[in-house]
């Protein structure tokens, strides 16, 4: 049997990311793509982190509701920076390769998730933080995109 809290929980997750994304669509343009990319990306993965050092629900749920919103709006700026970034020619192709390289991470993830666990509850938090934040690092070397034409 399920406990209502399951759900209300994930509706407090779900909430919080409707909110961030009204958010961050009227602030996009004022605070530019990369530094929100960057800070989102920076904050999430040291949430990530945060998660194995969480001592209630409370904490678990805000800190899953961080992480998942600011996860959501940096792939979706990535994508408006791919999109940039390409001329219309190769934009679908690109943005496909970009899905393609995201979804095969998470089949790969799901692999080697149950042998972190074998080795402990920690290195399954510990690998999620440190590809989000060598993510962050990634999107450190990409060009600035605001405000450019569309080719």
């Amino acid at each position: 049997d399920v406990s209502d809290s399951v759900y209300i929980n994930a509706i407090i997750v779900s909430g919080t990311s409707v909110i961030g994304y009204i958010i961050i669509s009227a602030t996009i343009n004022k605070l530019g793509k990369k530094p929100t990319l960057i800070a989102l990306s920076v904050t999430s993965g040291f949430t990530s982190l945060g998660l194995y050092f969480a001592q209630n629900s409370v904490t678990v749920v805000a800190l899953s509701a961080i992480n998942v919103t600011f996860l959501g709006i940096c792939l979706n700026i990535e994508l408006s920076v791919v999109v940039d970034m390409f001329p219309t020619t190769l934009r679908a192709i690109a943005i496909s390769i970009t899905l393609m390289i995201g979804r095969s991470g998470a089949m790969i993830g799901n692999v080697i998730f149950p042998y972190l666990l074998t080795l402990g509850c920690m290195p399954p938090f510990v690998l999620i933080g440190a590809v989000v934040l060598s993510c962050t690092g990634l999107a450190m070397l990409l060009p600035k995109t605001d405000l450019k034409a569309l080719e």
